[in-house]
């Protein structure tokens, strides 16, 4: 206001968790189940994004326990992180 006390502003923030997301510091992290043949041979795998869905290239012989990363900006879709 003008003319009023100078002073803090103290903001508090909470995290409602989200339905698909878990988030780990700055990284976002989903499970996707595959099929035993896409794990064996490889191929593309939909994947959920913040912006819709996403294809990944899964590799041959994929370790179940082996996460597959969408790096930031995969197809355009980056999330600026604030500063």
């Amino acid at each position: 206001m003008n003319g009023g006390p100078h002073g803090d502003l103290y903001v508090e923030i909470h995290l409602k968790q989200h339905a698909v997301f878990q988030r780990d510091g700055d990284d976002l992290h989903c499970e996707v189940p595959i099929g035993f043949t896409t794990a064996a041979l490889g191929g593309e795998v939909e994947v959920p994004t913040l912006n819709g869905k996403a294809s990944l290239e899964s590799a041959k012989a994929r370790s179940p326990a082996r996460p597959i990363a969408a790096r930031q900006g995969h197809q355009g879709r980056a999330v600026e992180l604030p500063r």
